[in-house]
């Protein structure tokens, strides 16, 4: 039956195949799947296209302040919904995806674990709300064939705040009278508190770094390096060093992950050893790669200089007190200062966990608990700088639901990765390097959550349930009207 999207397909026979089969969602037949795609049409009144558009909305907005973000998943919703009398052939191969199962796994562990909470619920109705954003796994999956245009449009929400680190920093600057927020003087993140601008910008970063950095036309790559060049200057304008250490970090993954994918693209073809042949126009495409690096490399330059002019004071004060606060706190174990405590809370996650490794402490009471804990100890909790969550995603999910909750979370980090590398592997020679931008943007993410749990704020939360929506465990192969081919991939 064509409406039949997807059914047990065969098992492996080997130890090593069951992982694989396990984590590729091997149970969900590909060729039903793809027939569901192919029958069911983009134009027309009920086609598919008005939730590509209402997907495109959704995504332009996800990185936005809380009350765009919450206002712009309703179009999409409701598209989804119109049309669900054809959308039901999609729920099937949609719930049965293996990362759809571990981030529900997960975020059912946040919400049970208020049974066992130690201390009262404190912040469990806030941190187990963000299972609301859940549904940005599964509505983009009937448009998932566009989602190298998706993570586009993506990217250049992003760089609406941008825009409105500029504002701040005119006003503050110059004086000029434009729009601005309350943020520290020197302290440039528009209208994003400076530690979630961090983030966002990170993943940001690692949109566009596919873009710049895999070959391709020469406007796509001068245009993601200039992206790349705005987004740079301003995670350094935000302040927050945790996005400085993540994004200088992404950098270098991304740049060895490029030498790689494109090692393998040189070796791709008929299996045989690539023969040289005498040919102008590839003396023609290296000149115009070499023409890009220098583009690029001087474009980074100016920024670096123009940012360093604005920000470098900002930058080497900021370390050096980090640096001061970090000796401390190893060696007197203080903890009270702005780095300080935020080892003393990864101590402390660690130390919950070791007292609760099954379940934890219970989603949203990480605060609570750990008072709890010190003042069984003598020590006078109130003195202590604690605040509601780790600072450290992996440390804060161990703490506060355990094992019961860190598997599935380490599943969802697998998986994800997985997904986004094999669409990339299997998809950007034909439909271009944006194909790589979700792989980039969560490799991103999983370096900024070293200091920020980017699960628990509603923004960043939205963002990662938006990328890992785009990170399904295939893309049926079908060519829906509007997709770019091979050769002029972008």
């Amino acid at each position: 039956m064509p409406g039949r999207a997807a059914s047990v397909v065969g098992q492996p026979s080997s130890g090593g195949g069951w992982v694989k089969w396990a984590i590729s969602g091997g149970w969900i037949s590909r060729e039903k799947t793809g027939r569901v795609f192919e029958t069911d049409p983009w134009d027309g009144v009920w086609g598919r296209r008005p939730t590509l558009l209402c997907a495109h909305f959704w995504c332009f907005f996800a990185t936005w302040p809380v009350s765009f973000v919450e206002i712009a998943g309703i179009p999409l919703l409701v598209a989804v919904l119109i049309r669900m009398h054809r959308n039901w052939r999609y729920v099937l191969s949609m719930l049965l995806q293996p990362l759809f199962v571990a981030a529900a796994s997960f975020w059912v562990v946040q919400l049970v674990s208020r049974w066992w909470a130690i201390g009262g619920q404190g912040q469990w109705l806030e941190q187990a709300g963000q299972v609301r954003w859940l549904w940005a796994l599964g509505l983009m999956w009937p448009v998932i064939q566009h989602r190298r245009s998706l993570a586009v449009t993506l990217g250049i929400g992003c760089l609406i705040g941008n825009a409105t680190q500029l504002s701040q920093f005119l006003h503050v600057q110059l004086g000029w009278p434009v729009p601005t927020w309350d943020r520290a003087a020197d302290r440039y993140s528009g209208w994003w508190p400076p530690v979630i601008c961090g983030t966002v910008l990170v993943a940001a970063l690692g949109l566009h770094l596919p873009g710049l950095l895999l070959p391709g036309p020469v406007c796509r790559r001068l245009l993601a390096g200039l992206a790349c060049v705005v987004t740079t200057a301003g995670i350094l304008a935000s302040g927050t060093r945790g996005a400085w250490v993540a994004g200088a970090g992404l950098i270098v993954v991304c740049a060895i992950a490029a030498v790689v994918v494109g090692r393998n693209r040189g070796q791709q073809g008929n299996g045989s050893t690539a023969v040289t042949h005498p040919n102008p126009s590839l003396g023609e495409g290296l000149w115009k790669r070499r023409a890009v690096a220098i583009t690029v490399v001087v474009l980074l330059l100016f920024a670096g200089i123009v940012g360093w002019q604005f920000t470098g004071g900002s930058i080497a004060r900021r370390f050096e007190l980090a640096r001061q606060e970090i000796a401390t706190a190893l060696a007197k174990g203080e903890y009270r200062t702005d780095t300080g405590a935020r080892i003393g809370m990864a101590i402390w996650a660690w130390e919950l966990f070791r007292d609760h490794p099954w379940g934890g402490v219970g989603a949203g009471v990480y605060k609570p608990a750990v008072q709890q804990m010190l003042s069984s100890r003598g020590v006078d909790a109130s003195g202590q700088s604690v605040h509601d969550h780790a600072h450290n995603g992996i440390l804060h999910i161990a703490a506060t639901t355990g094992l019961a909750g860190l598997i599935p979370a380490l599943a969802v980090i697998v998986i994800g990765l997985r997904n986004a590398w094999v669409l990339g592997t299997d998809r950007w020679r034909r439909f271009g390097a944006y194909e790589w931008a979700p792989a980039g943007a969560l490799v991103g993410l999983l370096l900024v959550s070293a200091f920020d749990p980017v699960h628990l704020n509603a923004q960043t939360g939205a963002l990662l349930a938006t990328l890992l929506g785009l990170c399904p465990s295939f893309v049926p192969h079908s060519s829906p009207p509007g997709m770019r081919s091979p050769g002029g991939a972008g």
